[in-house]
């Protein structure tokens, strides 16, 4: 759990008879949506025993020692929360819940466990460290990429994790995009530099952001981004946001993907989901 509260990740590995060492990989679902089903993989013999080792003593505690200044006031503020539990065959099942505060014992295992996870999964493994916070949440991140994921993974690591398309950027395609770029806004079509002034025009007041969610892979060289462009309106009353909805086509262009063409909706009154 993040520390906001927010549900990440849960990674299940699992030895059931008959069957051989599995990884699962559960994200929560967005409000309103299905749970998305979980990412599956069989584990070799030396990743299963890498978890064996890490996990022996997730549920230790540390002595704690006391140091620097008694009168010292130390605070910790907004820590990730892990929860771990065990079942060994004959033994009693383990258990326990720890924040990350006190540097536990439990964060030898919950760490290397979601960096191992994350190199299971090709497409995941293939993830630009810098672009995530963490291994949990690049899991997260990598969870929702479909079709041909390693093109889709190699989309968003071109595009920085689509960091480029906000208020602060300006919105801006310069590096990312093929000059001979289209665009087409609620059926106005156009090109190249007219394009690229046009796309320039939707962040011009400053209030415009990009939100990604869902990236898709049609094939080894063809990219399919769906989003929306958020123009934020009265600051303190959400009432008059607006949205547009975005579809983007990304294709590789020697060694890197590239923007192709932008199709973009009218604008629209955000409705909050009841």
């Amino acid at each position: 759990m993040s520390g906001y509260g927010r549900d990440t990740v849960a990674l299940e590995f699992i030895r059931a008879a008959e069957r051989s060492p599995l990884l699962r990989v559960h994200v929560p679902s967005s409000p309103g949506e299905p749970t998305p089903p979980p990412m599956e993989k069989e584990l070799t013999a030396s990743q299963w025993e890498d978890v064996l080792t890490l996990s022996r003593d997730f549920d230790k505690t540390f002595v704690k020692v006391k140091s620097g200044d008694p009168d010292a006031i130390v605070m910790c503020i907004h820590p990730w929360v892990y929860l771990v539990e065990g079942i060994d065959p004959g033994d009693k099942p383990r258990s326990k819940v720890e924040d990350a505060c006190d540097d536990p014992p439990m964060e030898t295992f919950v760490w290397p466990a979601a960096k191992l996870a994350r190199s299971i999964f090709p497409h995941c493994d293939l993830l630009d460290r810098s672009l995530g916070r963490n291994d949990a949440t690049l899991l997260v991140t990598c969870s929702g990429l479909t079709g041909d994921k390693i093109a889709a993974a190699r989309v968003f690591n071109d595009a920085k994790g689509f960091r480029f398309l906000d208020d602060k950027q300006g919105g801006k395609l310069k590096g990312v995009s093929d000059y001979e770029i289209t665009l087409d806004v609620s059926g106005r079509k156009s090109a190249k530099q007219e394009a690229h002034d046009l796309w320039d025009q939707q962040f011009a007041d400053g209030s415009t952001t990009f939100n990604y969610y869902s990236v898709h892979g049609l094939d080894a060289k063809t990219v399919r981004v769906n989003g929306e462009l958020w123009r934020r309106g009265n600051l303190d009353d959400d009432a008059d946001d607006q949205v547009a909805d975005v579809e983007m086509m990304w294709a590789e262009d020697g060694s890197v993907f590239e923007v192709k063409s932008i199709k973009l909706s009218a604008f629209r009154l955000f409705k909050m989901a009841k």
